[in-house]
């Protein structure tokens, strides 16, 4: 985030990757899941700053297509979209 002149030290970092993993793969919004592909790539990002490994663990369950919708998989993605 160098060029924004934004270190990850700075308090708006997270707010700026945020913004910025957006607007790169905004594209993605109008495909099948693209919405939520964007979504679960901030949301890791953000498990990821708080060391949060189960989180990191069920978005990389999601981007590998292990859930079955059958055991609530879509459940489980909403419930997870908050953010820390």
């Amino acid at each position: 985030m160098t060029e924004d002149g934004i270190t990850p030290e700075h308090p708006d970092f997270s707010t700026a990757v945020d913004r910025r993993i957006a607007s790169i793969i905004y594209g993605l919004n109008d495909l099948v899941h693209g919405f939520d592909f964007t979504r679960l790539l901030t949301l890791y990002y953000h498990a990821y700053r708080d060391g949060d490994d189960e989180k990191r663990a069920q978005v990389a369950r999601w981007f590998r297509g292990e859930y079955d919708e059958d055991r609530g998989a879509a459940r489980s993605r909403c419930e997870h979209y908050h953010y820390g």
